[in-house]
């Protein structure tokens, strides 16, 4: 065999070894499944992304219009426990004799800080008529305290993280208002954002008739 020729097999041989099904002409194929799936990735993503915004507007269009309930709280309502702003344990049975509005929020919840200056509002114009108390349902007792100074909203809030009154109310999301007679009864429940207008007629139907 001439060198030539031996060279020629060689070199022959080395391609075949080197990768036998490597054609210069045609795309690799995990490239290709790559290239196909990051559409299929990318409108996956997308269509998630819609979803979840498309709950965001519902709730939020359910939360920022609100409905009233009719709730039947048990004999120990009154009395289970908050924080008060000075460090003091307390409950809704301190407030008997009152007629009252009790706000539940958290300064993580959008609606809550939209209607909180209406509150704030309606809570000075009724002054010491009705009382107003906001329970905040944050996780920390330092983040309660920063949000309401942040907000400068002067009614008395409290500080129950477990949410045991708004369990009891059989409550739906956040924010969420009750209004309670004088005596400790249950008048409404009130899920959702509340408007100045509409807190102050809640308040002329359930409370100021009964001051």
């Amino acid at each position: 065999m001439e060198p030539s020729e031996a060279n020629d097999d060689l070199e022959t041989h080395v391609v075949e070894e080197a990768g036998t099904t490597a054609d210069p002409t045609t795309p690799d194929s995990g490239t290709a499944d790559s290239a196909s799936s990051s559409p299929m990735a990318a409108k996956t993503l997308i269509g998630a992304l819609v979803a979840a915004v498309l709950a965001g507007f519902l709730l939020l269009a359910i939360f920022s219009s609100g409905d009233d309930q009719a709730v039947d709280p048990s004999d120990e309502f009154a009395a289970l426990a908050f924080l008060t702003a000075e460090g003091e344990t307390s409950n809704l049975a301190a407030f008997q004799g009152e007629p009252l509005v009790v706000n539940f929020f958290a300064s993580w919840c959008a609606p809550c800080r939209a209607e909180l200056p209406d509150f704030e509002a309606v809570h000075l114009a009724n002054g010491e008529a009705v009382t107003f108390l906001g329970v905040s349902h944050d996780f920390e007792e330092q983040t309660w305290r920063g949000f309401v100074a942040e907000t400068e909203i002067t009614f008395e809030t409290v500080f129950q993280p477990n949410q045991e009154i708004w369990k009891e109310l059989d409550a739906i999301g956040l924010p969420a208002t009750v209004f309670i007679s004088p005596d400790g009864e249950v008048l409404e429940l009130w899920n959702g954002v509340l408007n100045d207008e509409l807190l102050q007629d809640k308040i002329d139907e359930h409370l100021r008739t009964n001051a």
